[in-house]
């Protein structure tokens, strides 16, 4: 099947709404070549999600959650949404 969609800080947004079946699937994707920066695509550093929001108080407190967690819970994207780790979780929980 072949899907439109436009990439934009590290994100594919569809033109048309897709609801995969599988949580993690493999996409082959076809852009310009002039498109790709490939000099420095291995240099560059992975993008903090932070860096978009524009309140400094909303910054702060996202950091103090951070510290309160802790590193050993990183963040894994997996393609699932947070609705999906939520309801995964409460089964875990319930179980």
């Amino acid at each position: 099947m072949e899907l439109s969609a436009t990439y934009e800080n590290g994100r594919l947004i569809f033109d048309t709404p897709v609801r995969f079946k599988n949580r993690r699937i493999s996409l082959r994707i076809s852009v310009p070549d002039d498109a790709v920066d490939v000099t420095t695509a291995s240099q560059q550093p992975p993008t903090e999600p932070l860096d978009s929001v524009a309140s400094e108080s909303l910054r702060s407190l996202v950091q103090r959650m951070r510290q309160i967690r802790g590193t050993a819970a990183g963040y894994q994207d997996d393609g699932r949404t947070d609705s999906e780790r939520f309801s995964e979780e409460l089964d875990l929980f319930y179980r």
